[in-house]
């Protein structure tokens, strides 16, 4: 019975919203037409640029090799070397980080904050440092902290590629040993690099998860 009644039930919004169950052939021709040329200038991209498809299995096969050749990772006796590298990027990043853009963008995150949180303070009778204290910081604290961690994060991985271009760090490292075929340290290299920068997140996100939650806290 629960059926049936179920197909009563569709039966009669088909009939009351016929318009609704309609096939939308128009639609359907679009993403058809889009697959379609997307699909051509696919073809015709490989076409065109005369892409060696006899040079694509021994190319993989080559990738694996690469791949096999660096595990397990290894400094060799670089460790501390590495380290000292990778603490130079850290500068390199943090340096970049105080770059006049965050000025700007400081500016703009205080221009753009709640006047009647101010104004709330100023009523209180708070004033002058109280007003930034209690009214301003609450709202741009944890957007200006996201933001200076989210551009250290960011310059990290800005200073490693300065690095392979000459200006020193873990960077300048990653490229000689790849000069000279040293994979196991290459992917250590790479490794130490994606952890760094995978930390960096990881405490940007617990500083922003506190300074939130600090700021909905009552006081």
């Amino acid at each position: 019975m629960n059926e049936m009644s179920a197909a009563i039930d569709i039966a009669a919004l088909r009939a009351r919203h016929a318009a609704f169950f309609k096939p939308d052939w128009r639609r359907r021709a679009i993403v058809v037409g889009v697959i379609v040329a997307m699909t051509a200038i696919y073809v015709g991209a490989f076409a065109t640029f005369d892409v060696p498809w006899g040079r694509i299995v021994p190319g993989l096969r080559q990738l694996g090799w690469f791949v096999a050749e660096m595990f397990p990772p290894d400094p060799g006796n670089h460790l501390v070397t590495y380290l000292n590298a990778l603490g130079e990027t850290l500068a390199i990043a943090l340096l970049g980080t105080h770059f006049g853009a965050l000025g700007k963008l400081f500016a703009e995150i205080i221009e753009s904050a709640d006047r009647k949180q101010l104004e709330g303070v100023r009523a209180a009778g708070g004033r002058g440092l109280a007003v930034v204290r209690f009214g301003l910081m609450p709202q741009v604290l944890p957007v200006i902290a996201g933001q200076i961690l989210y551009f250290i994060e960011s310059n990290t991985r800005s200073a490693t590629i300065i690095g392979v271009v000459g200006a020193g760090g873990i960077g300048l490292y990653l490229s000689e040993q790849i000069r000279v075929l040293e994979w196991r340290q290459v992917s250590f290299l790479i490794l130490l690099i994606l952890l760094s920068v995978a930390a960096i997140d990881f405490v940007s996100s617990k500083l922003r998860t506190a300074i939130a939650g600090r700021r909905v806290a009552p006081d």
